[in-house]
């Protein structure tokens, strides 16, 4: 009978996952729907200097909470993250409604900057973030952001704690905003623009500028019931402040994808971006061409992707290149 009983709890507790989706979980006041995200990753790299080319990795552990307070509109969003610290990566509550075509967010997420920031990241086409959010990403940041949407033009408004990445307190009295717009030109192609005007304290408490501004294109085109084309690319350029007397550091990146959707199942993707650090520096740039597949057991909710990273980077004549390609296998659940 204990076994039976202990089955049982086992049973419920494995269900509630797929219970959250639809119907939600009880709580104690408002509403309550669980998800998560779990990525586990085997990778083989080309480097023949490292001490291990070939591991396995627990990439995402993610338990996400989302429900509604008193009325729709009031809601909120917690993400956790098993792996690393801090444990709580998004604190957010969202006011709905209150402003005609206007939410307002206010706590700890990802700002609106870049077509990928704001996605889940269960939602990437690639297994890794391009190369532009890699090196300009603000991440979790603390702060307070608007976000309109017409029928024509979505806008976001911002202000937050800002640059170091993902602080959960603050620094200094200098707030970072950000504006960024959608335009939706027609049903399957939009056109995106942000810009970032920040501040870094310095050790000398001197407050120095760091601001990024970018844009890009995002096509999805359906060929037919089956097959569908996505297009995108996105070009970010930002000035970091060096200090009196001190030219400022000038970096530029951008990336250009294609993603072909076979069937529902199988989609195939490639993507070519280029990152400069310093644009007055000489060798420098780094190149990165990846290809890749994803097999969808059941869309993004059970995935399993391949990626072949092809590295290069700016040499100096005589100046043999480092062999740092990468094959990456990632195996996703998304609930």
């Amino acid at each position: 009978m204990k076994g039976f009983i202990l089955i049982a709890l086992c049973l419920f507790i494995f269900s509630l996952p797929l219970l959250a989706q639809d119907e939600g979980v009880l709580a104690h006041y408002g509403t309550l729907k669980i998800g998560g995200v779990m990525q586990s990753t085997f990778t083989y790299e080309m480097d023949t200097t490292l001490d291990a080319q070939t591991y396995f990795a627990l990439k995402r552990s993610r338990l996400l909470f989302w429900g509604t307070i008193v009325t729709d509109q009031i809601k909120y969003f917690i993400q956790t993250e098993g792996l690393a610290s801090p444990y709580i990566l998004d604190t957010k509550l969202i006011f709905d409604g209150f402003i005609p075509q206007t939410s307002v967010a206010i706590g700890r997420f990802c700002p609106a900057f870049t077509h990928y920031m704001p996605r889940s990241t269960a939602k990437l086409d690639l297994i890794n973030y391009p190369l532009i959010v890699q090196n300009y990403a603000m991440w979790k940041q603390c702060g307070a952001q608007t976000t309109t949407k017409t029928d024509y033009i979505d806008f976001n408004l911002g202000v937050f704690n800002g640059y170091g990445s993902s602080r959960t307190s603050d620094n200094n009295d200098a707030k970072d905003a950000l504006v960024a717009t959608t335009i939706k030109a027609a049903e399957f192609i939009k056109f995106i623009g942000y810009g970032w005007f920040g501040n870094m304290l310095m050790a000398d408490e001197t407050d120095l500028a760091s601001n990024r501004f970018g844009g890009g294109a995002i096509v999805n085109y359906p060929l037919n019931e089956q097959m569908s084309v996505t297009v995108k690319g996105e070009y970010v350029m930002g000035t970091n402040g060096m200090g009196e007397g001190i030219d400022d550091l000038k970096s530029a990146g951008f990336y250009g994808h294609v993603g072909f959707n076979v069937n529902p199942q199988i989609e195939l993707l490639g993507r070519y971006e280029n990152f400069d650090p310093d644009a007055d520096t000489d060798y420098d740039a780094m190149t990165w061409i990846t290809g890749g597949a994803n097999y969808r057991l059941d869309g993004e909710h059970a995935k399993i992707s391949a990626n072949y990273i092809m590295k290069q980077s700016e040499v100096a004549a005589g100046v043999d290149d480092v062999m740092d390609d990468q094959f990456i296998m990632q195996f996703q659940l998304f609930f």
